[in-house]
């Protein structure tokens, strides 16, 4: 038997002498949550298929730029009924901040800043519109996971001095172009003709809620929460995350999560309408994949028409508010400085000092 039959046959020690160190420091991945629990582990999804010229090891990161092949996948339909499944095949993922994987119709992208709760800083902005941008081009696949690294889901944007010092620059130059950039992210991911699972592991903040706020569907661990605490440092719900918002919980809502910026439990969440489904933290992954097997079912081309059918009813009516958005929050900003004190005193931990109109 050749080396090649061996590997496909699922026999490791076939593998050539680095495909298999690489191996064996590679992370299990599970569609970005980590290894899963010991009772699913012996749970496959085909053997190893490598060229071992395109894998390279260097220290504990492993690059795995082509996948050959893969065989013994189980069918579709039962496939999504068990997705906690190790991982066996890989595909190219080129990201800083993100571990895009695919499989089959599914592909899956975790935000993966967690020294960061997956905060968003100026990089992950243009990441993440370089996923979307390659997404839309892949007609293979038909659904999108979104989830987190760590214990958060994201905590929003990154308001730690590095990130807010590095924020402005030759590519975001202000916060005008930054608002322009953020409602990009948000029109492009909402429009995006695959349909969006939020898998939200952790608390869920600020962007981090907008872009959730924007998927088709949204799935949250029972020990998670949703908050937007933007006016506790001064600053709107802007990039254009306030009209998804809307469109799902109303005005009422709204204005109680925005103003007071108090954190709502996962239950509390389902309740308003802001999610769909509270499962336990460890059926998180397997929830969305009973989603997936459940859509999948379903004409490919009535769900796309659907999803843009109410877009169009929803988000699309505040348009043209969104398009004043950059220019309001920019004078916004540079007339008050609230944004320069809110983000000090939350670093400084105190009560921010915000101009009052009589000052």
């Amino acid at each position: 038997m050749s080396r090649s039959d061996s590997v496909r046959a699922g026999n490791p020690s076939a593998l050539p002498p680095r495909c298999a160190a690489a191996v064996s420091r590679a992370p299990r991945l599970q569609f970005g949550i980590g290894p899963p629990p010991p009772s699913q582990r012996q749970l496959r999804c085909g053997p190893f298929v490598c060229n071992h010229d395109d894998w390279t090891a260097d220290g504990d990161s492993v690059s795995m730029p082509r996948v050959v092949s893969s065989a013994g996948c189980p069918p579709a339909a039962s496939r999504h009924s068990y997705p906690s499944y190790e991982r066996r095949h890989f595909v190219p993922n080129n990201y800083t901040y993100f571990v895009v994987e695919k499989d089959g119709e599914i592909a899956a992208i975790t935000l993966n800043r967690p020294d960061r709760l997956n905060a968003f800083n100026i990089d992950m902005l243009y990441e993440f519109n370089d996923i979307v941008d390659d997404l839309r081009l892949d007609l293979q696949r038909r659904f999108v996971i979104i989830t987190g690294a760590g214990r958060a889901f994201c905590a929003g944007i990154d308001i730690t001095k590095d990130a807010r010092d590095e924020w402005y620059g030759a590519s975001q130059p202000n916060e005008r172009v930054f608002q322009e950039n953020g409602q990009n992210l948000v029109r492009n991911w909402t429009n995006l003709h695959k349909i969006t699972i939020a898998a939200i592991n952790g608390p869920c903040v600020g962007l981090g809620l907008g872009v959730v706020s924007c998927c088709d569907f949204r799935l949250i661990a029972d020990n998670a929460y949703c908050s937007i605490p933007e006016t506790a440092i001064g600053i709107g719900y802007s990039v254009s995350c306030l009209y998804p918002l809307l469109a799902l919980i109303g005005p009422a809502q709204a204005r109680r999560m925005i103003m007071t910026c108090d954190r709502v439990p996962a239950r509390e969440a389902r309740d308003i309408g802001l999610v769909h489904e509270v499962v336990a933290p460890e059926m998180l992954m397997t929830a969305c994949h009973e989603l997936v097997g459940k859509l999948s079912t379903k004409g490919p081309t009535a769900l796309r028409l659907v999803k843009r059918m109410i877009n169009a009813a929803t988000v699309a009516q505040f348009a043209d508010l969104a398009a004043l958005e950059p220019e309001l929050v920019q004078a916004f900003y540079t007339a008050t400085g609230d944004i320069d004190e809110g983000t000090s005193a939350y670093r400084e931990k105190r009560q921010p000092r915000f101009k009052l109109e009589t000052d």
